[in-house]
């Protein structure tokens, strides 16, 4: 499999250097390059070369109806793409002007170079898009003494380039094992300070970094699960088991086999621990996991957060989950890894109601799904349910907070159900009435396999007949 290399020949690279030292001195201010991708970053002019939009001092970003910063222009110094007031920009004034961006991801507006002039990015016959999913910039942006100035190269390039916004400067790879070790070439950082993996259900994309031969990339610009069948769609997989296959590409080294003859690289399931090896042909074996009592252990892994979650209110009850397993009836913490989609399910206690949900993405009844990026904290609550003590039997029972309040309703004939459980009250019995009293009820009135406790019942006129009733 052959791909072509990305950005300006080498050559270029090494005159473009110096300029950046000499011209560091008339940037007014740096953005930070925070959404232009590490390594698709260039555009191109026939006319006056390649523009860097993510330079050492510079770089621009990609905002939700602007951008902002410094591209650097090899040949003609930097190019601003908005004035100082911020966008989105009216560019109908010396002191207001800049690149738009619209909801479709269409470019508008002017960018200023102190050396060639205004680039306008909607021009006649041209114009800039950026792709809303993939954040790749196409399309071509004109300036009178600068070009035509194209964003993406075509298919079958000599020299392939095109630039790019990420969202993500890190991945979900751990802050904590991040490392993969070469005995032949060193160090690979999978969470680099401007990079960074993403693994996903059944592919990984995103940037590696190696100390010695610079980036390493684990995807074509598609999108996985790839085929790895031709130059514009290659990639590592991942299997339901964590297995990973495919290939990975290093600018410097070539392409890195992840299911070579001898190795393979998985990741656990569970733990999102990485461990085998990889091959490249002039990379050599890149272990992901230390043995035992290594003098430098060393390691890759996925991130993981931490749910809290807080049982509230004056009841009581348990939240369970499936896929992982959760389950926990009091104040818990659990780690998931990143990424990883929950739903829980909450079950009220004996004569507790469920109160609802905070802290999910969705709450609906009993039921709380969220996925985990970062730290969450989830609360349920859980109230005593004082509304269905006691009830008057009938076709539709009367519900009471109290025997008391039951009683005092009732009419000579009636049945009062009661709760099984201990009531902090002495009931007292005076409007004439014959009735019964059935105690040890279930929450809903099912069944009978309690006992009623009251602290004293006086009757002072009627009649009162009693069932599974207690008197302290």
């Amino acid at each position: 499999m052959n791909i072509q290399l990305k950005g300006p020949p080498l050559s270029r690279m090494l005159l473009l250097l110096p300029l950046v030292a000499f011209f560091l001195s008339t940037l007014p201010g740096s953005a930070t390059a925070a959404y232009i991708n590490s390594i698709d970053k260039y555009s191109w002019s026939e006319n006056s070369g390649w523009i860097n939009f993510r330079p050492p001092h510079g770089g621009v970003t990609v905002n939700a109806d602007h951008l902002t910063g410094y591209s650097w222009h090899e040949n003609s110094g930097w190019l601003k793409l908005g004035s100082d007031t911020g966008g989105p920009y009216l560019n109908i004034s010396p002191t207001n002007w800049g690149v738009n961006r619209d909801n479709a991801g269409n470019l508008s507006g002017y960018a200023w170079s102190e050396g060639r002039g205004w680039v306008n990015f909607k021009p006649t016959g041209g114009g800039v898009t950026v792709e809303p999913i993939t954040g790749v910039f196409d399309g071509y942006a004109w300036g009178e003494n600068i070009g035509w100035i194209h964003f993406k190269s075509l298919p079958g390039a000599l020299v392939s380039y095109q630039v790019a916004a990420t969202a993500s400067s890190v991945g979900n790879m751990s802050a904590a094992s991040k490392y993969a070790w070469s005995e032949t070439v060193g160090w690979t950082n999978f969470r680099p300070t401007d990079g960074g993996v993403t693994i996903r259900a059944d592919h990984l994309s995103g940037y590696a970094w190696h100390e010695n031969i610079g980036w390493l990339k684990l995807g074509s610009d598609g999108g996985g699960p790839y085929l790895n069948t031709m130059a514009t769609n290659w990639g590592v997989n991942r299997d339901a088991a964590g297995n990973l296959t495919g290939y990975a590409w290093s600018e410097g080294r070539g392409w890195i086999n992840f299911n070579p003859t001898g190795g393979g690289v998985s990741v656990e399931p569970v733990t999102g621990t990485f461990s085998g090896y990889a091959w490249g042909e002039n990379f050599g074996w890149m272990g992901f996991r230390s043995q035992p009592a290594a003098q430098f252990p060393y390691g890759v892994g996925i991130a993981s957060y931490t749910l809290s979650l807080v049982f509230g209110g004056s009841g009581a009850g348990a939240v369970t989950g499936s896929s992982p397993p959760f389950s926990c009836n009091t104040n818990c913490k659990q780690t998931f890894l990143d990424n990883t989609s929950l739903r829980l399910t909450a079950a009220a206690s004996r004569y507790s109601l469920l109160g609802g949900w905070q802290g999910c993405d969705t709450a609906s009844g009993a039921d709380c799904t969220l996925t985990l990026t970062s730290d969450r904290t989830t609360t349920v609550t859980f109230t005593k349910d004082t509304v269905h003590v006691a009830r008057i039997d009938g076709a539709i029972p009367v519900y009471y907070p109290t025997l008391q309040s039951a009683y005092d309703k009732a009419l000579t004939g009636n049945i009062i159900q009661v709760w099984g459980i201990e009531l902090p009250e002495s009931l007292l019995c005076g409007n004439g009435t014959a009735l019964r009293i059935m105690g040890g009820y279930d929450q809903q009135y099912l069944n009978r396999t309690g006992i009623t406790t009251l602290r004293g019942v006086t009757i002072k006129n009627g009649t009162v007949t009693v069932d599974r009733i207690v008197i302290r």
